[in-house]
């Protein structure tokens, strides 16, 4: 694979404790499985309706990370779910929820009525949570379009999409911890240490917002999140568009990934080493072209604006996750779109998720090349995006 690949330390930071070794349970939120030289995070949804938030600091307010944007709107602990911090903020706000009709949905659970509370929701500034996320919301319509972008990028990522979708939908925009445009110290080592942490902030922004049901489109790591999330919360998603999504990037016994554990040894050791260096052999072959290319150096901007530690933190979040477990549990129809020739993704990949979500799903492969055709091949990728957005999967 070259030179921008070699073995890194297990531990993910300084900070990460010890209890991540040796199959133990982490923050009640992820367990290890034990392979020869490989850990593999996978993360372990708690029997809640919602996901509970990863304590992270004990001794801070309720567990949450001190620098931590979400424990002021969030931080009701485990069980409690994302709007947990509705009644805190509810004295901030005024009064927003007052006279509102609520009903009945799933399991006896209260939903407040949307679009009495977006209104109320749209007249008041911005909050702590939107602000670290630089949630941005543009457009008007139903339904709601919500865009994720992948590692990597940030949501600048879809800005050839954006345009097309103004005119017809709300569109909600924002960064994942870690991104580039996102504040380094809001980002925890130990609550990203798996998906779930972000699976959690995303339920965050969409309680929020407000915005269920949504139409999700998800790129690479971010379909994976969104899938997490829909399943403690099927309700907020009418369904998820994945764009070069992967459950596994690692070959096992009759499942091939794309990576050995070598391939991904040697990438750490590289991030770690010459993170500048890494970044220029990187751009181009995750993109698909040379590094004059628009995409390629559009690519190689974003990845240097993120913190070097924390990007090799989230890749290795990534490239050891597992999740293939729980897509019987995905039971929101999902789109599933993927280069004809992605470095990350194979297509086999998506036939595999076709076979194995528990719901509807439709696999398009496109005559695109690189990991992120919506930024290299938007003449191909973005009227494909589109008719998936815009048409449901016919039974």
């Amino acid at each position: 694979m070259g030179t921008w690949w070699s073995d890194l330390p297990p531990r993910r930071s300084p900070h990460e404790p010890s209890s991540h070794v040796n199959g133990e349970k982490p923050n009640g939120g992820a367990t290890t499985q034990s392979v020869p030289g490989v850990r593999i995070f996978q993360p372990v949804f708690l029997q809640q309706e919602l996901i509970a938030p990863p304590p992270v600091a004990p001794g801070s307010p309720r567990h949450f990370p001190t620098r931590s944007p979400h424990h002021a709107l969030l931080g009701q602990g485990p069980g409690q779910g994302t709007g947990g911090g509705r009644e805190e903020e509810k004295g901030k706000v005024g009064r927003r929820d007052e006279g509102v009709e609520t009903r009945r949905k799933g399991r006896g659970r209260k939903v407040t009525q949307c679009r009495v509370r977006r209104r109320a929701e749209e007249r008041k500034p911005m909050g702590i949570l939107e602000e670290a996320h630089n949630v941005r919301v543009v457009g008007s319509g139903e339904p709601t379009v919500v865009l994720a972008h992948g590692f990597g990028t940030d949501q600048s990522v879809w800005k050839h999409l954006v345009p097309h979708l103004v005119g017809e939908h709300r569109v909600v925009l924002f960064d994942n911890m870690g991104a580039g445009p996102t504040n380094p110290d809001y980002f925890d080592f130990e609550r990203y240490a798996t998906l779930e942490g972000f699976a959690y902030d995303l339920l965050a922004i969409l309680e929020e917002l407000c915005v269920a049901p949504c139409i999700y489109v998800g790129h690479s790591v971010s379909a994976a999140i969104g899938a997490l999330a829909s399943i403690s919360r099927p309700d907020l998603f009418s369904k998820i568009v994945m764009l070069s999504a992967s459950p596994r990037y690692l070959n096992d016994v009759d499942y091939f990934g794309g990576f050995e554990q070598e391939d991904l040894d040697q990438l750490f050791d590289a991030m770690r080493s010459n993170y500048k260096a890494w970044v220029s052999g990187f751009a181009p072959l995750a993109v698909g072209g040379d590094m004059e290319s628009v995409a390629v150096q559009e690519f190689s901007r974003t990845l240097f604006n993120i913190r070097p530690d924390i990007a090799l933190s989230v890749a290795q979040t990534i490239f050891q996750s597992d999740l293939r477990q729980y897509l019987e549990l995905v039971t929101v129809p999902c789109h599933i779109l993927q280069s004809s020739k992605d470095l990350a993704v194979p297509v086999v990949v998506s036939e595999y998720l076709h076979r194995n979500l528990g719901g509807q799903s439709i696999v398009e492969v496109m005559v695109s090349e690189g990991h992120l055709p919506q930024l290299s091949s938007p003449d191909i990728v973005i009227p494909v995006l589109l008719r998936h957005i815009k048409y449901d999967i016919v039974v």
